[in-house]
């Protein structure tokens, strides 16, 4: 990971990537012209490339430039391979992404950042790739009866929180093991790397989600540049906060031991007050979910 001083001399330099519409590759993904503007309109140089053909072809067209510049991506997230294509890319032209490939899957697989969070995040198994069933009960006894989430190295499908989310009681086997499976079935090629069990924690709740009927709770999600936080959302209204817990300030040396320029943070207080981290992610991937996009970018230029 680059120092300080050395990123602080690239701040003039900085471009923001976005996805180009599937349709239109001069045009950004609907879900990103905002953004897109917003950078445009604070001066940023903007670089459009298309998301489909990384994917699809490993194929990234590049313009060269005479002198190097800083990148933060804003856009979909992409598996390790697809990402590490993408800056391998860029860095032939003389564009590199603020995270080099390392950096990025330090914040974006759950067993890259846990080792360094233990302690003030719920009790974590995993395993390396898709499990059987003997491997799935045997990751399921270290939980004992206590309620568990499933995921996988970076998402869940919370959407579908009783078939594919939440387990009531690690102890039954059979529920246990049909709401894995029905996790597996469902990511099917989206799925990211191995299965991931996390303790359930009773966390403040705020209500219920209309749709899935999952518990809603008091979450914040900060974005973290260069291991200071320079945004703060409310997770589930999208509302900007002025304020964050000490619990931030009290944990910030340990989100150093994360080797990662920008990432993002995922706290939440539980029902007895105290606060815990709930998830890290890249923060050229996590979104900023009703967070006003004018003041998000403010929020990053004043910073740098």
């Amino acid at each position: 990971m680059r120092g300080n001083e050395e990123m602080e001399n690239d701040f003039n330099n900085i471009c923001f990537l976005f996805c180009s519409d599937p349709l239109n590759k001069r045009k950004p993904d609907i879900d990103y012209e905002e953004e897109y503007e917003e950078a445009k309109a604070n001066g940023f140089d903007v670089i459009l490339f298309s998301y489909e053909d990384l994917i699809e072809f490993g194929k990234v067209n590049v313009p060269l430039s005479e002198k190097i510049s800083r990148v933060i991506y804003r856009g979909w997230m992409l598996k390790p391979k697809g990402y590490e294509c993408l800056y391998n890319k860029f860095a032939e032209k003389n564009h590199y992404l603020i995270n080099n490939p390392e950096e990025y899957i330090n914040a974006h697989y759950l067993p890259k950042w846990y080792k360094n969070l233990e302690g003030v995040t719920p009790k974590t198994k995993w395993s390396n790739s898709v499990p059987n069933k003997e491997e799935i009960i045997d990751m399921l006894k270290c939980f004992g009866s206590k309620p568990v989430i499933v995921k996988d190295y970076v998402k869940s499908r919370k959407h579908e929180w009783y078939k594919s989310c939440y387990i009531e009681n690690a102890e039954e086997k059979e529920k246990s093991v049909q709401v894995i499976n029905n996790f597996i079935k469902g990511q099917v090629e989206d799925l990211n790397q191995g299965i991931v069990l996390r303790e359930f924690v009773n966390l403040e709740s705020i209500g219920f989600h209309e749709k899935s009927r999952m518990p809603i709770s008091n979450e914040l999600r900060l974005f973290i540049y260069n291991y200071k936080v320079i945004c703060t959302i409310g997770y589930w209204d999208g509302k900007g906060l002025n304020e964050y817990p000490k619990f931030v300030d009290e944990v910030l040396e340990k989100l150093k031991k994360v080797q990662s320029n920008f990432f993002t943070v995922d706290i939440a207080k539980k029902a007895n007050g105290e606060w815990i981290i709930m998830e890290l992610g890249d923060g050229q991937v996590s979104g900023l979910q009703d967070y006003e996009v004018k003041r998000f970018y403010k929020d990053l230029i004043n910073y740098l």
